[in-house]
C-alpha cells in the first residue's frame, strides 16, 4: 500500500513537472513585447479589487464547511474555521493533488473533535458538495463551446479528459467509500443543509467569475461573464485529474487552450492564466499566518482523502 502512496506521489510530481514544462514551452512561443504591454495594462488598484474578491471566495467556503460543521455537531468557532480553511488553502499549494490541503485541514480539525471519521466525513462532504455544484453548472460551458461548431472536435477532447477524470473520482468514492457511507448515513438525512451548501457554493463560484472577468476585461478580452463562467468551470473539473500538485501547469495550459478557442489571442489568454494564479496564490498566503500554532501536525501521516 506504501508503494502504491508512493508511486501515486511520484506521478503527480511527475505529471505537475510535465504540464509546467509544457506551458513554459507555450510561453516561450509567444511575443514577450505584447505579453508584457498586457500585464502592464493592469493598475494596482484593479489588482486589489480582484485579490478581495478571490479572498472573499475562500471565507464564503468556510462559512460553507461552519455550516456542515455545525450539523455534524462538531463545535468550532467560526473564525477557527476560516483559519483552517485558509490554512488548508495555502498548503495545497504544496502537496499532491488539488485536496492535500485538506489532509492538513482534517489534522487541525481533530484539536476539536476526537472522533476521526467524523471529523475526516465533515472535510469529504464539504469537498463533494463544491463538486456538485460544480458539475449543476456544466450547462454554461456546454452553451459556451458547443454552439461554436468549429471547435466541437477539441472540446470533445477536453470533454472525454473530464469525463475520464471524474469517472477515475466516482470509481475511487465507490470502491474505498462504502464503509464511509455506511458510518455516516446521518448526512443524508438533511437535504435541506446539503442544498444549502450547494447554494453557498454557488455563490464562491460566481464571486470567482466576477474576479477572473474583472481581469480579463482589463486585459482588454472583450468577454462575456458566462464565457469566462464556462472556461472556470471546465479547468476546475480538468484539474480533478491527479496528475500534478494543486492543479498546476495543467490549470494555465487549459485556460489558455479553452480562451484561444473562443477568439482570443494566446498572448491575452496566457497573460490571463498567469495573473489569475498569482492572485490566487497570493490570496492563499494569508494561510500562512496560522501555519505555526499547525506545524506540529504536519509530521504525522495525511490521509488520501479523495
Amino acid at each position: 500500500m506504501k508503494q502504491a502512496d508512493n508511486l501515486r506521489t511520484i506521478l503527480k510530481w511527475l505529471g505537475t513537472l510535465i504540464t509546467i514544462f509544457l506551458f513554459y514551452w507555450l510561453i516561450r512561443r509567444q511575443n514577450w513585447e505584447t505579453i508584457l504591454s498586457t500585464f502592464q495594462s493592469l493598475s494596482v488598484y484593479m489588482i486589489l479589487i480582484v485579490w478581495l474578491l478571490f479572498t472573499f471566495r475562500i471565507i464564503i467556503r468556510s462559512f460553507r464547511w461552519y455550516i456542515l460543521l455545525s450539523f455534524a455537531k462538531i463545535r468550532i468557532p467560526f473564525f477557527e474555521s476560516l483559519k483552517l480553511i485558509f490554512l488548508g488553502v495555502f498548503t495545497s499549494n504544496f502537496l499532491p493533488s488539488t485536496i492535500g490541503g485538506d489532509g492538513i485541514r482534517f489534522l487541525s480539525l481533530l484539536k476539536f473533535e476526537k472522533d476521526r471519521s467524523l471529523a475526516l466525513s465533515s472535510i469529504i462532504i464539504d469537498r463533494l458538495v463544491n463538486v456538485v455544484a460544480m458539475i449543476s453548472l456544466l450547462p454554461i460551458p456546454f452553451f459556451v463551446f458547443y454552439g461554436n461548431s468549429t471547435n466541437i472536435f477539441d472540446m470533445k477532447v477536453i470533454g472525454s479528459s473530464v469525463f475520464v477524470g471524474l469517472t477515475n473520482r466516482l470509481n475511487h468514492w465507490r470502491i474505498s467509500g462504502r464503509e464511509w457511507i455506511k458510518k455516516n448515513q446521518f448526512w443524508l438525512q438533511s437535504p435541506k443543509v446539503l442544498l444549502s451548501g450547494v447554494f453557498i457554493s454557488w455563490i464562491a463560484i460566481f464571486v470567482d467569475f466576477l474576479g477572473t472577468w474583472v481581469i480579463a476585461i482589463n486585459l482588454g478580452m472583450p468577454i462575456k461573464y458566462y464565457q469566462v463562467g464556462g472556461v472556470t468551470i471546465i479547468a476546475y473539473l480538468v484539474t480533478l485529474i491527479p496528475i500534478s500538485i494543486n492543479g498546476y501547469g495543467i490549470r494555465e495550459v487549459t485556460i489558455t487552450t479553452l480562451y484561444t478557442f473562443l477568439g482570443f489571442s494566446t498572448e491575452a489568454a496566457i497573460s490571463l492564466a498567469i495573473i489569475t494564479t498569482m492572485i490566487n496564490l497570493s490570496a492563499s498566503l494569508i494561510g500562512a499566518l496560522w501555519l505555526p500554532e499547525n506545524f506540529s501536525n504536519l509530521g504525522k501521516k495525511i490521509p488520501e482523502l479523495i
